[in-house]
């Protein structure tokens, strides 16, 4: 049997994306707390058909929070999140790989957001509601 030897890194990273932006869809948002008892949303987002999980929160990583706020539509300056119509937003995401540590496998994660482009459909306007 033949077969190319890989390194330890090459297999952590087998799978992930590589860094860069993506269009992507989030899943799922939840308003909830941090350990420390931050105000926080949870999200699962839909990228390039990986589940990428991700935490926002206006009180740290400030720029993060910020965009993720303006690239699903609502207005930063108004202080209020409603987390409820975040869910089937399209985003861009900026995808990094965070490496393997201890006993964690390397790890695609999100270090910002960006407004996205809906994909274009297939052209089939039978199904517009007009």
């Amino acid at each position: 049997m033949d077969y190319t030897p890989k390194t330890d890194e090459e297999m952590d990273r087998e799978g992930l994306l590589s860094d860069g932006k993506y269009q992507g869809v989030v899943l799922e948002a939840e308003e909830t707390e941090s350990k420390s008892g931050d105000p926080m949303v949870k999200l699962k987002v839909d990228v390039e058909g990986r589940h990428i999980f991700d935490y926002v929160s206006p009180h740290w990583f400030f720029h993060k929070f910020k965009h993720f706020v303006t690239a699903v539509g609502q207005d930063y300056e108004k202080g209020k999140l409603d987390v409820t119509p975040t869910v089937g937003a399209v985003v861009t995401a900026t995808v990094e790989t965070e490496p393997a540590h201890g006993d964690y496998k390397a790890k695609n994660i999100i270090t910002d957001y960006a407004p996205g482009v809906a994909k274009a459909g297939n052209g089939d306007d039978d199904n517009l509601p007009f």
